[in-house]
């Protein structure tokens, strides 16, 4: 008789285990699926923020390259004030730091 109660409380105690070990594994999936959306997001968001500071430098060059001295200005950008140059190439300095 007391082989069949140690028999029954060593199975449940393996099935409890067994069960503990599916739960964490079902809850570390979970996680790690999270984890792995949350990365894609991120990573896209940077991308769209460095494409758009890319995007300013070259409007910023385009500028600079209709303010030389000798060059026709026969684009259709708008010619920028040396205040407003100044006022960009800071906001260009200041967020290029964060990339």
């Amino acid at each position: 008789m007391d082989t069949f109660v140690k028999e029954a409380k060593t199975r449940s105690t393996e099935k409890r285990l067994s069960d503990n070990l599916h739960k964490a594994n079902s809850i570390l999936s979970v996680f790690a699926i999270l984890m792995t959306i949350a990365l894609f997001v991120r990573i896209e968001t940077k991308t769209k923020v460095i494409d758009l500071q890319i995007q300013q430098i070259k409007d910023v060059l385009k500028v600079e390259k209709l303010l030389k001295p000798g060059c026709k200005k026969t684009s259709i950008l708008p010619v920028v004030s040396d205040v407003g140059m100044m006022r960009i190439r800071k906001y260009l300095k200041s967020s290029l730091l964060f990339i």
